[in-house]
């Protein structure tokens, strides 16, 4: 497994005892995974368009190819699971390249003062790496964070549920829950404390009403 910080990123790839040059901007490695997740186009024409974004001379070994090429995108790594949930068994993906490309934009350039428009190249690897490290305050993180929230089984198929986690019925259940609680502990106070005894009003009279 490559290492960022003690391994020289790559910029070629050896296939069949050669070395061929790799596309290695990051602007690439988007591209190619907003091809992966084009339903549109065919498996087998996703890997030959694959190809030719990563390599400027695609290998006659197109299955080695093919691992290398997955090898780069996964920054040398067999998988890549991390919180934005862009790989791994069973994630869920919480990002799009396309359509949160403003809000990665400006995280980019209000944590890093990076301008993604106006850097030449970017290693894929390092734009991954801080990618992956940008700040709960930044609003493409927090963004992130409201699709992660997991929708509970219970509430998620109520009618008028918020994300699953507010939901008219229960919170109609809850006021009345509540108020037996504040009936409760009032009780328990004048019993037990010796504190004044409670008196509820509904409709309170004011003064001088008959």
């Amino acid at each position: 497994m490559a290492n960022i910080i003690l391994d020289v990123l790559p910029e070629t790839v050896e296939i069949d005892g050669a070395e061929y040059r790799i596309n290695s901007d990051f602007r690439i490695s988007i591209l190619f995974e907003l091809l992966m997740q084009d339903d549109e186009v065919g498996k087998r024409q996703k890997l030959i368009q694959g190809l030719k974004l990563y390599y400027p001379e695609i290998p006659q070994n197109m299955t080695e190819a093919v691992e290398k090429m997955i090898w780069f995108y996964r920054c040398g790594r067999e998988t890549e699971s991390d919180r934005s949930g862009s790989g791994g068994s069973g994630s869920k993906q919480v990002y799009s390249f396309e359509y949160d490309d403003d809000y990665i934009y400006a995280a980019f350039l209000e944590q890093y003062g990076i301008d993604l428009q106006d850097v030449e190249d970017l290693h894929w690897w390092k734009f991954r790496a801080l990618f992956k490290a940008l700040g709960e305050d930044t609003e493409f993180v927090k963004i992130m964070g409201y699709r992660s929230i997991n929708i509970t089984s219970t509430m998620s198929n109520m009618p008028g549920n918020i994300l699953g986690q507010i939901c008219p019925q229960f919170t109609l259940l809850w006021f009345f829950l509540s108020a037996f609680g504040i009936f409760l502990d009032d009780l328990i106070r004048w019993l037990l404390f010796g504190e004044e005894k409670p008196h509820y009003h509904l409709f309170r009279k004011r003064k001088g009403d008959k």
